[in-house]
């Protein structure tokens, strides 16, 4: 139900604007010993088929006490990252969805560059998957970024087998922003200068002030070995994720250029679907948009009022996150 759904993800607005996060140090001490690219310890193939990588349950896979997330009695929360396929941007988040949820998130095969450029492929797997999970439970889709447009894709071809979506910045605003163009040059820029692009992207659009606090009073005083203030459970999930986040920034550059060149015609893929047919597109699967107000990348807060325009009220519901930009 629409309640229940917007209700549940409350918890990952709120969290992403007010977590303890872990501190920079802790994080960058992490890095030295970081595999360069993090795999799940026991990952989940999907239909059988590799070329995309596989699922994890992010639980599990960081601690002792989750319990497996197979079970029908509780709905699936099924996450897919970014551009960049960073598979853990939102592992602070996770264990409080996954007090409601059974969560796994998609790890791109970021060894395979020609899979990253394979959006169509991709929504395909997503779709035959999920229409599979729902015949024993609800299903519920949630994207971020590159990863709400594909959400969104997969609730348009597949939305009766889904019980809710969940776009977090969606990057549906992609074509009326000025990335068409950023995107160009990078796509094709030498070595030297997209490595530049990508670090101007990153220090001027994609953080915000809010996170900046958080990891300057986290050099101070972190609170994750406190248990007076994060909980022994917490603590061992939140120590044993930082490696693996850390070695998620590890995106290889060529799967990177083909996630990118297949965001554009993604992007305008889903806006002309959900332009021609309104909230029928959805064919009533409820859309929660995550939007935060000092996103300067994809400008999530006039996106989400345009799609909540274009959707309407009963088919779309926003939540806004004062503060938090693109990765907020």
């Amino acid at each position: 139900p629409r309640d229940r759904l917007h209700t549940s993800f409350c918890c990952l607005a709120s969290s992403r604007a007010t977590c303890s996060c872990p501190s920079f140090s802790e994080a960058a001490a992490a890095c030295a010993t970081a595999a360069a690219a993090w795999q799940p310890r026991a990952p989940i193939d999907w239909n059988g088929a590799a070329r995309h990588g596989p699922l994890f349950d992010p639980m599990r896979e960081f601690s002792s006490t989750a319990k497996p997330s197979s079970s029908a009695d509780r709905p699936l929360l099924l996450s897919l990252p970014g551009l960049d396929g960073h598979p853990l941007t939102a592992f602070v988040q996770f264990p409080a969805l996954s007090r409601d949820y059974d969560v796994l998130q998609w790890q791109p095969d970021r060894s395979n560059a020609n899979a990253g450029g394979d959006h169509a492929g991709l929504v395909s797997e997503i779709c035959a998957y999920v229409a599979r999970e729902s015949e024993r439970r609800d299903v519920v889709l949630m994207g971020e970024s590159f990863g709400g447009v594909q959400a969104l894709d997969v609730a348009i071809r597949a939305n009766e087998h889904l019980a809710g979506v969940i776009a977090v910045n969606p990057a549906t605003s992609f074509p009326r922003t000025d990335l068409p163009e950023i995107a160009a040059e990078m796509l094709a820029a030498p070595a030297w200068r997209f490595a530049l692009m990508s670090a101007w992207l990153f220090g001027t659009r994609v953080g915000d002030a809010q996170q900046t606090r958080t990891i300057l009073k986290t050099l101070v005083d972190n609170p994750i070995n406190d248990p007076e203030r994060t909980p022994p459970e917490l603590a061992e999930y939140l120590n044993a994720a930082i490696p693996a986040f850390v070695a998620g920034f590890s995106t290889p550059r060529d799967y990177f250029l083909q996630r990118l060149a297949s965001l554009g015609p993604a992007a305008e893929a889903v806006n002309a679907a959900l332009e021609a047919g309104g909230a029928a597109a959805l064919g009533g699967t409820p859309l929660l948009i995550v939007a935060g107000t000092a996103d300067r990348l994809a400008l999530s807060e006039s996106e989400s009022a345009r799609l909540r325009a274009l959707l309407g009220d009963d088919a779309c519901s926003v939540h806004l996150v004062e503060g938090a930009g693109h990765s907020g």
